[in-house]
Formats: C-alpha cells, structure tokens, sequence
C-alpha cells in the first residue's frame, strides 16, 4: 500500500514536471522570434516563426531518435551523432546533389523529394552497418559500438569529401550546407513537411514505451518477458531512420542533439519512457531553439549555423560521459 501511494505521488510529480516543461516550450518558441533584430512584420511571419518552429520540430525528432537508439543498444553514448546515421544520411544527400536527380515520390497529397529518399537510404545503410558489426562481436558493449559508428561516419564523411571534390560549384555548395547543419528556412513549407514524420514516430514510440522499457533492460531480460526484440528492433530502426533522414534533409546533420538531451532527461524525470519520451523531445525542441537563437544573434554581421552551436556544446558533453563510463 505504501509503494504504490509513493509510486502515485512520484508520477504526479512527473506530469507537473512535464506541464512546466510544455508551458517553458511554448513560452520559448514564442518569445525566440523577437529576439535581435528586426524590420517590419513579414520578417517575423515569413522568416523568424517558420525558423523557431522548425528548429523546435528538428530538436524534437533528433533528441526522440537518440532516445531510441540509446534504448535498443542499452547503451547512453548512443546517438544519430556518434552512430554514424548522421554521416549516412548526409552522404544520401551528397549523392543526390552531385548526380542532380530530382525524382520524387507522391504519397496522397504529400510530396517526398529526391533529397529525403537519398538521406533515408543513407540512414538506413550506416545504422544497419553499425548493427550487424556490434551483433557480429556477440553484444551492443560500449567500445564495439562506439569505434564501428565512428569508423562508419569517418568512411562516409571521406565519401561526402569526395563527391564534394568533385562536384561543380553549385553542387559542392549544396553539399556543404548538409554538412554543417542549419536551420535557413523561409515560409513553413519546411515546418509542415517535417511535421507527419515526427508525429508519428513520437506516436509510435509512445505507443511502445513498454518494449522501449524493456530493450533498455537488455536482449536476454526482454526475451524472457515475451518480447520479440529482432521485430520491434527493425520497426524501430525503420522508423527512426526515416525520421533521421527528413531532418538531415532539411536542416542538415545538427550533431549531438540526441546524446545530451535524453541524458539529461533520465537525471530529471527517470527512466520509464512514458514520461522519458515526452520530456525529452520537449526538452530537445527548446533546447535548439535556443541553440539557433544564438547561432542567429551571436553576431552582428553574420548568423552561425546552427550545427557550429551544438558540436561545440555537445563534444566536451561526449567526453564527459565516455570519462563516465571509462
């Protein structure tokens, strides 16, 4: 009776914290487009909203994948980042620039461009490479896991390099946008193309906090408890990937978004995904809208990119938990 009156109380605790989080979020994403300078209302409504809102959106689903891959490979070091996914997915888009193909695909009344498709084949060729070779040495162990995405990502920046070397003017500019991440949209085409992906894969992850839960745990105790790991683990890489894939096709590989955010939300609010997974991609959101105010406001002639923010931020964080875990 008296664990589960503490129980009760430390979830009611949890849905205020996440109800302050919601209310700090919107008070963020609203407050963010007034800060710096500015002249007249269409700068506002064209370039600073559709920013801010696609920012929170990117920071969303980048923290929501980290959270994910941190679950299958029981393993908190994991991220898009440091997996590799990040540098698949450029690379999938490197590839569409440099052979200038402009296929699309029509789903209903949504329209998939040729720079998702490529980013998403990207995505899925490195994070399907990172787990066949962590499955081959016999376990998702810390080092295996982290040399084989850094080993991944190293061969396919070489690849980005390359086609970059080779590329004409317009493509090698093209590239290197993707490769340092950036939020430069104008108008909301950005926001409401992004928009389905995420929700859905928030969606579905929700709907699965209980094998999230149990993934985290490891193979052998999920197996034990009924769960058939290979199936949700596919679905889940699938899912995330495509996620990964539409990010990095608008915004570019924005770097350690998905490593310190889901962290930090385990300190604050635990381990139980049901709470985890909201908190994070909240907090996520907020975070690289703020990230983006500064990379715009930093300086007064020039606005950083974004990507330049977080892997400063988020490098010395990396460390601190590879240190951590020894």
């Amino acid at each position: 009776m008296i664990t589960k009156t503490i129980t009760k109380n430390n979830n009611h605790s949890k849905y205020y914290m996440l109800i302050l989080l919601i209310v700090f979020a919107i008070i963020t994403i609203i407050i963010c487009p007034f800060i710096g300078q500015y002249d007249g209302r269409e700068i506002l409504e064209i370039f600073r909203f559709p920013r801010v809102l696609t920012a929170f959106l990117a920071g969303f689903g980048l923290s929501l994948s980290g959270l994910i891959f941190q679950n299958i490979f029981t393993n908190e070091l994991a991220c898009p980042y440091t997996l590799g996914v990040s540098s698949g997915a450029s690379l999938g888009v490197a590839f569409i620039s440099y052979f200038h193909l402009s296929m699309a695909i029509h789903v209903f009344s949504l329209t998939i461009p040729s720079t998702y498709i490529g980013s998403f084949f990207g995505a899925m060729i490195s994070v399907s490479a990172v787990y066949s070779i962590t499955k081959y040495y016999g376990g998702f162990k810390s080092e295996i896991l982290l040399l084989s995405g850094v080993a991944i990502g190293l061969f396919f920046s070489g690849l980005i390099l390359l086609l970059q070397y080779l590329s004409d003017a317009t493509s090698a500019i093209n590239i290197l946008r993707w490769t340092i991440g950036g939020i430069e949209v104008v108008g909301f085409d950005s926001f409401l193309l992004m928009l389905p992906f995420v929700v859905i894969s928030f969606i579905f992850a929700l709907l699965n906090f209980e094998e999230l839960n149990l993934l985290s745990l490891g193979e052998e105790i999920s197996i034990s408890r009924g769960l058939n790991v290979s199936k949700i683990r596919i679905h889940l890489f699938i899912i995330t990937s495509l996620l990964i894939a539409i990010i990095i096709s608008e915004c570019g590989p924005i770097g350690f978004i998905g490593l310190i955010i889901p962290h930090i939300s385990r300190l604050i609010i635990g381990y139980n995904n049901k709470f985890l997974i909201p908190f994070s991609t909240i907090l996520g959101g907020s975070f690289l809208v703020f990230c983006d105010t500064i990379a715009r406001t930093l300086f007064t002639n020039i606005e950083l990119p974004v990507g330049i923010i977080t892997t400063i931020v988020g490098g010395p964080f990396f460390l601190y938990l590879l240190l951590k875990k020894k």
